[in-house]
């Protein structure tokens, strides 16, 4: 059994990112079955941590903006309007080197909301990172939905509890992540509009 860290950390600097993080809510229709909320992370626990704790995800644009979408969202701290509680957050968000990146948002019919974000410290955002950026959407858009598909296999399908820590994918899984193109091919508003439940969430482990 191996670490994803590593593989994902690889795919961020391969796609011009340096950090990802995953996040899933649950629509549970089965009886005597809680929501949950899962998230996946090359960040800190710290940061996991403090995003909870402040219920960030209330206010994080990255969710808000990406509301009822399902394009790609490229988005950057430096033009992010907001209250106060907006600005602590990505004040706070850009002591762990999250300034700007890319999110995709997609749902399914068991699950409310899957949030993808590829995390970058560069901000402002140029022009031509940003054409550069968009030119590698489809890419991103795969690894996020590839994600996906390993994840529920691994946490979601086995039922895993909250707050239940680790469990490293097998040797193919991150095989399949790294090699699947096109990513590998050249080097390797509310809580309730948010989508994504507060509460006690499952916080996986990147090792």
């Amino acid at each position: 059994m191996l670490s994803l860290e590593p593989t994902m950390l690889a795919l961020m600097r391969e796609l011009g990112f340096e950090s990802f993080m995953y996040g899933m809510g649950t629509h549970e229709t089965r009886p005597n079955q809680d929501s949950r909320g899962y998230i996946w992370t090359t960040l800190p626990r710290e940061w996991v941590v403090e995003y909870d704790r402040n219920a960030y995800v209330e206010i994080d644009p990255r969710l808000a903006e990406t509301w009822n979408r399902t394009t790609p969202l490229i988005w950057d701290a430096a033009t992010i309007g907001g209250g106060k509680r907006v600005r602590e957050f990505l004040s706070r968000a850009a002591l762990y080197g999250v300034r700007s990146g890319g999110v995709v948002s997609f749902q399914d019919l068991n699950h409310a909301r899957i949030i993808v974000a590829l995390n970058s410290i560069v901000s402002p955002v140029s022009a031509e990172r940003r054409a550069a950026i968009e030119r590698r959407l489809g890419e991103i858009t795969l690894l996020a939905t590839g994600f996906h598909d390993i994840f529920m296999a691994h946490f979601v399908e086995r039922d895993v509890p909250p707050r239940q820590q680790g469990v490293p994918l097998s040797t193919r899984d991150i095989e399949c992540l790294r090699d699947s193109p096109p990513v590998g091919g050249p080097a390797l508003k509310s809580a309730k509009s948010s989508g994504l439940p507060r509460g006690p969430s499952t916080f996986i482990s990147a090792t």
